[in-house]
């Protein structure tokens, strides 16, 4: 198990002396995620603390363990605020699948519990709703490795098109494919033919196609000149977007599968080349 950091064994030090509480299976950890539970920033005690900390488990934590307790009175003190950012009010780190909560008590005090089992070596994270890796580095300067809430925002039309969000194994797809087939459908006032999604399946593929070109280079070489935190976040950020474009490429293959059966079913045979 790595051991914490000095600066952040100082810190943790001078929060407990203060009167605010970690569990003794909790521990600072640097280099598994940028994503922070105290995001420590500034000087403590003439200590440069750099951020980057993530709190993890040093035994397994079982269902309902109070992680973090800080006093009130602590958290509103000009030391702590100027030391370490304590969001006590903003508390909602990371990963939309994990729960955590607040115990309340009648003493002046706020304590972080978990509502999942954790195991030793495992980041202690908390809800902070669906967010996609777009936001997550450009809002709090972190990614997800394999985020489930990663999206990509596609627009047809031009200036005034529409946005469309689309996740994952495609989810939301649908919505740009009504857009793209109205565009091209060669009778607005009828419903659209086989050669319409032919045309919509084409035209859509070819933008996908455009945009998988167009991705930022994820090779070895080019992130050896990053620092491991940037390259990281690239890596994360390309493999989201590279995974959603290429469900979108399979979603478009299906849509060209379904017109060349329901041209079979009029009694014409399409035989498409690659």
């Amino acid at each position: 198990m790595t051991l914490e950091p000095p600066t952040a064994h100082s810190f943790r030090k001078w929060f407990t002396g203060e009167g605010g509480d970690f569990h003794p299976n909790a521990l600072f950890s640097e280099g598994i995620k940028i994503a922070l539970l105290f995001e420590i920033s500034l000087t403590l005690r003439a200590i440069k603390v750099p951020s980057g900390y993530s709190i993890i488990a040093r035994e397994d934590l079982p269902i309902d363990t109070a992680v973090v307790k800080c006093p009130f009175d602590l958290a509103i003190t000009e030391e702590l605020a100027q030391r370490c950012l304590l969001k006590l009010t903003d508390l909602k780190v990371l990963v939309s699948s994990k729960r955590w909560g607040d115990l309340a008590s009648e003493t002046p005090s706020i304590s972080l519990v978990l509502h999942n089992a954790s195991s030793k070596g495992e980041e202690l994270v908390n809800n902070y709703g669906a967010k996609p890796n777009s936001e997550l580095i450009l809002g709090y300067g972190f990614s997800l490795s394999q985020n489930p809430d990663d999206t990509i925002v596609l627009k047809i039309g031009g200036i005034d098109g529409k946005k469309w969000e689309v996740g994952r194994s495609a989810r939301g797809a649908d919505g740009l494919w009504d857009e793209i087939l109205h565009s091209v459908q060669q009778d607005p006032e009828s419903p659209p033919n086989y050669e319409d999604q032919l045309d919509a399946s084409g035209a859509l593929l070819d933008m996908l196609h455009g945009l998988l070109d167009r991705l930022p280079s994820d090779r070895e070489g080019r992130r050896a000149e990053m620092r491991q935190e940037v390259a990281l976040m690239l890596h994360d950020y390309v493999e989201g977007q590279r995974d959603i474009l290429q469900s979108l490429v399979d979603f478009a293959h299906e849509q060209e599968k379904l017109a060349i059966e329901a041209a079979r079913a009029e009694g014409v045979e399409i035989v498409l080349e690659d």
